[in-house]
């Protein structure tokens, strides 16, 4: 059992960024723990808000599968580890932690809105976008703001950074080749045309 806070990966998340099952999710933008009873009151609420629609259903992500170990107050070392307290999960940046799936868009914002005011970490709303014009449409695509949901670890961003470096410098010694050879040729036939004065 875990006594205190586990160590949470800080680099983000690579899997479970994206939705799967439904058309709205809750991505947490930051790392931490999830204690068993702040999922429970997120799930709480929003029941209480998706029973509204019939049909509509929504999904549970992340699990607490992690006991955690306290001692009472005032209590002396030793003795032996504490008893479990409770149940929590560490999720990293950018995990989808709820989703749901209705067919009325406002049923869906508010299911998200009411389940991040009970998670203590920064969340946002991610929601898909179904185009019936486009043959895949009944693929999940996240319609973000920015760029795709997905994290990169520090080693893909470091092969990427020296790709980048090595594609601008090569570039530059193209230029740099290029230009010499105009020079070249220009001298060359300014020459050329002095010799046959």
């Amino acid at each position: 059992a875990t006594q205190g806070f586990f160590k949470t990966h800080s680099g983000g998340s690579l899997r479970g960024t994206s939705l799967l099952f439904g058309q709205f999710g809750l991505r947490v933008t930051e790392g931490g723990r999830l204690q068993d009873k702040q999922i429970d009151a997120a799930r709480t609420v929003m029941r209480r808000v998706v029973k509204e629609e019939k049909g509509a259903n929504f999904h549970l992500k992340c699990m607490t599968d992690r006991p955690c170990t306290s001692k009472p107050a005032e209590v002396r070392m030793g003795k032996g580890k504490g008893a479990v307290e409770f149940f929590a999960s560490w999720v990293p940046k950018g995990r989808v932690i709820f989703e749901v799936s209705c067919a009325r868009r406002e049923i869906g914002l508010n299911a998200m809105r009411v389940a991040a005011a009970a998670i203590p970490l920064r969340t946002e709303i991610v929601e898909v976008k179904r185009d019936s014009k486009d043959a895949l449409a009944g693929l999940y695509q996240p319609q973000l703001g920015v760029k795709p949901p997905r994290c990169l670890p520090f080693f893909i961003k470091r092969r990427l950074a020296e790709k980048e470096f090595a594609d601008k410098l090569e570039s530059r010694r193209a230029e740099r080749a290029a230009s010499l050879l105009s020079v070249a040729s220009t001298s060359l036939t300014g020459s050329a045309a002095n010799i046959s004065k």
